[in-house]
């Protein structure tokens, strides 16, 4: 009935779906309020001002053609407007003829990788990463191979454990700055351990290996995070997506941005727009193409994010739980209490009404997600009922163990 690659894979859904699923199961065995959802990086803030007014406009708006095909790269207004956003954080100049619009962040990875990759070809990913990463590389028959980052690093790039596992085969690289989900954003010193190891090893087994950025939490940021700049590497290029600042993951508007600098630029640049075409995705949404040029740089007020944040970071505090802080992201990653099984913590958590994703999800064993995608006045209401859970979790569990 299934492929056996699906049956093995995927039936059960990523582990971020999972413990979702079993947020929803359980509020309607106990009811809404006794459960509380911290899984999913589903924005809670509704849509700037700025949004919804262009969405009134665009709608009464009729033109020949307004509802049509559009180019495989997407309309020139959105490309010229990404661009500009783009140009915010990286130090080389991005134009429109750089941008391919495509399907959300999850449409750009994809359609990156199927350009890009032959089968056997090996992809880097530095764990903890986005679940979903091995499920995209595994799409075009490619390998990932997981790089850890570790907690008493800061969750920063270690030179040695990267060197370690470049190969021949070694095709692209994928990073997430600011990271999901630990929600550190990577200093200039790991973006350049990055790009010179890649470049030296691209010299010596003469081929290019790719860099891509997936930067969708980008403006998701504290006041003083500064988003390093990676297109002084040539073969690179920015995933991004107006999904979290701009508080819209349903409407898939997300973009590739490619280096300027690339050899073979408008070769590259069209091949990455058919791919969108022929992966089924043809070009993204014509309405919200529409929308963007009117909004340009509008965001929710990333300063509740950053409070809700802030909020939850004093409760872990409280409770003496260890974690990195996170500098953007509607993520912290804290530790498991070392004692304690990672996926019996979660689970028990879980029966006492808080609901998080274990780590081990994301590649890192002992600890969990937790998502502060909700106001600062949702956050600071659940914060008593966070501590009572989690202190009668682990009482429970150390009973359990010495019971046993």
């Amino acid at each position: 009935m299934f492929s056996k690659y699906i049956e093995q894979e995927c039936l059960g859904g990523t582990m971020i779906r999972r413990m979702s699923n079993l947020a929803h199961s359980l509020k309607a065995q106990k009811g809404n309020e006794k459960v509380i959802d911290l899984t999913l990086g589903n924005p809670q803030l509704p849509p700037p001002n700025a949004y919804i007014n262009a969405l009134k406009t665009i709608a009464s708006t009729e033109e020949p053609l307004c509802h049509g095909y559009s180019s495989t790269n997407g309309d020139f207004e959105a490309r010229e407007a990404i661009a500009c956003i783009i140009d915010q954080f990286e130090e080389v100049q991005v134009t429109s003829e750089d941008i391919i619009m495509t399907s959300g962040c999850a449409g750009a990875c994809n359609v990156f990788l199927k350009t890009i990759l032959d089968p056997g070809d090996e992809v880097i990913i530095f764990s903890p990463y986005f679940v979903e990463y091995i499920f995209y590389i595994q799409n075009y028959g490619g390998i990932a191979i997981e790089v850890p980052t570790r907690f008493e690093d800061k969750w920063q790039i270690n030179k040695q454990l990267l060197e370690q596992k470049l190969s021949n085969k070694t095709r692209c690289v994928i990073f997430n700055s600011p990271n999901n989900p630990t929600g550190i954003s990577y200093t200039q010193e790991s973006i350049d351990c990055i790009l010179n190891i890649i470049r030296e090893y691209s010299i010596k087994i003469n081929r290019p290996i790719w860099v891509l950025n997936d930067a969708v939490y980008c403006r998701v940021v504290e006041p003083n995070i500064h988003i390093h700049s990676i297109f002084h590497y040539k073969y690179s290029a920015i995933a991004y997506s107006l999904s979290k600042d701009v508080s819209i993951p349903g409407e898939r508007i997300g973009c590739l941005a490619v280096n300027p600098n690339i050899p073979n630029h408008n070769q590259i640049v069209n091949a990455l727009a058919t791919t969108n075409e022929i992966l089924g995705f043809v070009h993204t949404n014509k309405l919200q193409m529409r929308i963007i040029p009117l909004i340009k740089y509008a965001t929710v007020d990333i300063n509740l994010y950053n409070k809700s944040r802030q909020l939850m970071c004093q409760c872990l505090d409280d409770l003496k739980i260890q974690y990195i802080r996170p500098e953007g992201t509607f993520f912290i990653f804290p530790k498991v209490e070392a004692s304690l099984d990672e996926w019996e913590f979660c689970k028990t958590f879980a029966e006492n009404g808080i609901v998080t994703v274990p780590g081990s999800g994301f590649g890192c064993k002992g600890f969990y997600r937790i998502s502060v995608c909700q106001t600062p006045e949702y956050i600071q209401s659940i914060i008593p009922k966070f501590k009572e859970a989690f202190n009668k979790t682990v009482n429970q569990l150390y009973k359990k163990r010495t019971i046993t």
